[in-house]
């Protein structure tokens, strides 16, 4: 029997919360009440984010009894009392600092500040996740890359011209958009943009996320049949797409 989802927040309202947190399991609750909300069936999300049966309708009773934070308070079953934990303001400041940069930035660099205002050494690896999580390209600036995507997305023109392989359609489509942009009608999609980053980079993040060096539950399941050829077939076609997208602005 389907459970009737209260209408705490509207879908944009959850996804914005959700590109927002730096807390990937909170993320997780977010885009499966998302996928819910838009009438996904049971079993599809079951697979899409590789959850079980019982875990989802503790989330939907959770996020119908108390809304967002509710499934924000969840506790993880099982969590060692001795991992570290980090307020999360600190890396909003994190976040903050990297808009305003114009020069190029380093983890060290971001460590360094976080342990002058707070006296908090935060581990290398940690900071490379809530950044990457946060959705900045290293040594980068988040801004400066907006504006690249936007040139890109502007070449595209009509995305419905825009020719991918069914194996990208099926597995990469439906989050980060036919293009890549992560965007469908002008509004941002679940995941983040993929157009504008190079082959070698591309290669490098699927393999982590197959080999559960990056943690990312839905891109695992999505990847842990593929093969080392397939995973490079899809990084050779995204780099692609900038060219794609040009070549198809300058035959109109």
């Amino acid at each position: 029997m389907a459970i009737k989802i209260i209408e705490h927040n509207t879908i944009e309202e959850l996804k914005r919360e959700a590109r927002d947190t730096v807390d990937g399991r909170y993320q997780l609750r977010l885009n499966t009440i998302i996928l819910a909300k838009q009438g996904v069936k049971t079993k599809d999300i079951f697979e899409k984010m590789l959850i079980s049966k019982n875990t989802y309708y503790h989330w939907l009773h959770s996020y119908n009894d108390g809304g967002t934070e509710a499934l924000k308070a969840i506790k993880r079953v099982g969590q060692k009392n001795g991992n570290p934990k980090y307020d999360d303001k600190i890396f909003k400041e994190v976040f903050e600092k990297l808009d305003l940069m114009e020069e190029y930035w380093s983890i060290p660099k971001m460590q360094k500040l976080v342990l002058e205002l707070h006296n908090v050494q935060v581990p290398y690896e940690t900071m490379r996740m809530r950044i990457k999580r946060a959705g900045y390209s290293y040594k980068s600036n988040r801004q400066k890359e907006d504006d690249k995507l936007n040139a890109l997305r502007e070449k595209a023109g009509n995305i419905g011209a825009f020719k991918v392989s069914q194996k990208y359609k099926s597995k990469c489509s439906s989050c980060h958009g036919v293009n890549g942009s992560g965007f469908l009608n002008g509004k941002p999609m679940m995941g983040p943009k993929l157009i504008g980053q190079n082959e070698e980079e591309l290669y490098t993040k699927l393999s982590d996320f197959k080999a559960g060096r990056k943690e990312n539950m839905i891109m695992k399941g999505l990847l842990i049949k593929l093969n080392d050829d397939d995973l490079k077939r899809f990084a050779k076609e995204i780099g692609e797409f900038p060219a794609r997208a040009k070549a198809l602005e300058e035959s109109k």
